[in-house]
């Protein structure tokens, strides 16, 4: 009997030890195990913060493209300088087809000058106001009445018309800062095409050019041969000149 118990002891005993070292083995394989799983999840977590990081998401825009096209949008902006009205000027000749001419001013009454950031001249616009007309070369009552005549419905017709423009459309520079104007004119509410060249002046930022207006071309015909019986001295020529100078 006691052989016996002895034996269940012992196969007992070899159980436990047996037990022990599973349990003890299976104890370091889930240690490993442990460092196995950690070191991958790991792995591949960095991997997705890489992929997250190289790859932009669908919505978002390219920031350096975006600045290249800011910088594009920036190189081409224009500048507009508003003319100095009372600095600027325009000096007008009218004569007759035989014998006497007249001179005198106009004022402009706004405008401005359009450049490229390049410092290039791109456009502009002007308006003369026609109320402010004057005759220079006489000095007695004849000066009051050929500026009411030249402002009346004869000529002008400055209080329907008070103002004349000028709307550049092209601008072609030429050399040494001259720029050949192609623009649309308006007189007495009539539009019409004009080709000029503006040239630099003598202030700085300044310009300066000569016209010469056919008047019967926007209806203004008093006097004129071709539109009536006026004949040898009594004619006006259709033709008057300008001269004008901008600064801005």
């Amino acid at each position: 009997m006691a052989k016996l118990l002895r034996q269940r002891y012992f196969i007992i005993l070899t159980l436990l030890c047996a037990m022990r070292k599973i349990i003890t083995i299976l104890s370091i394989a889930a240690f490993l195990l442990s460092f196995t799983v950690e070191g991958q999840v790991k792995k591949k977590k960095n991997k997705a913060q890489t992929v997250q990081t190289d790859k932009k998401p669908s919505g978002a825009k390219n920031t350096s493209s975006l600045k290249g096209k800011k910088d594009k949008k920036t190189s081409k902006k224009m500048i507009a300088y508003p003319i100095d009205t009372e600095s600027s000027s325009i000096q007008w000749t009218g004569k007759k087809m035989i014998g006497a001419s007249h001179q005198g001013v106009l004022s402009f009454k706004s405008g401005e000058l359009v450049f490229s950031k390049e410092g290039k001249l791109k456009g502009g616009s002007l308006a003369v106001d026609m109320s402010s007309l004057r005759v220079l070369d006489l000095t007695d009552n004849r000066r009051g009445k050929l500026e009411e005549h030249l402002k009346s419905g004869d000529f002008f017709s400055v209080k329907e018309y008070p103002l004349a423009t000028l709307l550049m459309k092209q601008v072609t520079e030429i050399n040494n800062k001259s720029y050949e104007i192609q623009a649309d004119m308006t007189i007495k509410g009539t539009t019409k095409p004009i080709v000029f060249v503006l040239i630099p002046a003598i202030a700085q930022r300044s310009f300066q050019t000569a016209l010469t207006i056919d008047r019967t071309a926007y209806g203004v015909n008093f006097a004129a041969e071709s539109f009536s019986d006026y004949l040898g001295d009594k004619a006006i020529d259709k033709f008057f000149s300008l001269n004008v100078t901008l600064i801005y």
